[in-house]
């Protein structure tokens, strides 16, 4: 009975969360990236950055504040983003988020972005092993 009870408490803590990393994050090279983004020259606030990878589906992400400022982050405990090319989505709804993230209100809010700067982003950018990076986004909304 205790050893059936030793299970039931042990095997959820070394599962953990099946997406957070578990390895040693200073193996990783992480660097540092943060900038700001507006659209035709004003702040964008509450927009979401990601960084992804070019050959996988690796990704460091963001959120910009109300003065459009965003950081990325590794994931949920670290901040940082691996080097090499990036291609860069910025969103204003949640519509960036897979598909079975998306819920019926999120889903029928107007973007704000063209889709140049999300679906079909032609931003890229290639992050530098070493010192912290800053990447500024002037996004123009017309075509």
């Amino acid at each position: 009975m205790l050893a059936a009870s030793f299970l039931f408490i042990v095997f959820p803590v070394l599962s953990g969360c099946g997406n957070a990393y578990t390895g040693r994050y200073n193996d990783l090279g992480l660097v540092e990236v943060k900038g700001t983004v507006t659209l035709d020259g004003q702040p964008l606030p509450d927009a979401q950055v990601r960084f992804e990878h070019d050959g996988d589906k690796t990704y460091s992400y963001g959120v910009t504040n109300a003065r459009g400022e965003y950081q990325l982050l590794f994931d949920s405990r670290k901040a940082g983003v691996l080097p090499g090319s990036k291609t860069v989505r910025i969103w204003t709804t949640r519509k960036g988020l897979d598909s079975e993230q998306l819920t019926q209100e999120n889903d029928t809010a107007q973007e704000q972005i063209p889709a140049r700067y999300n679906q079909e982003s032609t931003l890229t950018v290639t992050v530098e092993t070493g010192k912290s990076q800053t990447f500024d986004f002037d996004l123009k909304s017309g075509k």
